[in-house]
């Protein structure tokens, strides 16, 4: 949603830049209209593209990062996404009562480590075990769960092996966990500071 914004004030900076451009081609240097207009929409992609870079540049640099990290970076985040996609596909599947709040806290888990990377991508690095660990074994184990499960005439050799499954997703859940709380380390270790900070404050 934000980059879309910023895309919109990027292309509404443009506009006005390239309407400059034609009222100045025409109005001052007498240019054809035709060619006023070829120049405006020159001006406007410059403008655009510029803009862009620019606005990429200060990203990189406020989340330490080179070009290469972030693209390496967007690859992983646009395949976790799909993953996601499919997580939610398969956790919901189940139509089972019991199972809903602890598929919905699996997901919301999922999600949240996903949207902490995305928002702040030099975070990555510390979510490794998340995107190339983690999320592959919930994503696979769900599925397969949902696929079994959905099975009619299930035998009791099948439900012992659904029941293992849930075992093992409660893990994953833990883990996922593990995952979340790994990536707000720093975050952690910066509150206790502050409130080690504040303490001193108060005893003096």
């Amino acid at each position: 949603m934000k980059s879309i914004f910023f895309t919109c004030i990027w292309a509404l900076i443009s506009s006005l830049f390239s309407f400059v451009i034609l009222i100045v081609s025409i109005g001052f240097f007498h240019q054809p209209i035709g060619l006023s207009i070829l120049y405006a929409f020159i001006g406007w992609g410059a403008m655009f593209a510029g803009s862009k870079w620019v606005a990429l540049q200060l990203f990189l640099k406020k989340h330490g990062l080179s070009r290469r990290d972030y693209v390496y970076i967007k690859q992983h985040l646009k395949e976790a996404g799909h993953k996601l996609v499919r997580l939610k596909k398969a956790l919901f599947a189940v139509k089972n009562v019991q199972t809903i709040k602890h598929n919905y806290e699996i997901l919301r888990l999922a999600r949240r480590v996903y949207t902490i990377t995305k928002k702040e991508p030099n975070r990555f690095y510390d979510a490794q075990r998340f995107y190339f660990e983690s999320l592959d074994s919930v994503v696979e184990l769900t599925e397969k769960y949902a696929l079994l499960y959905n099975q009619p005439n299930r035998s009791h050799e099948l439900e012992m092996t659904l029941s293992q499954t849930r075992v093992t997703l409660t893990e994953l859940q833990k883990q996922l966990t593990n995952d979340l709380q790994h990536i707000l380390g720093r975050d952690i270790e910066a509150l206790h500071i502050e409130l080690e900070v504040a303490d001193k404050m108060f005893n003096k």
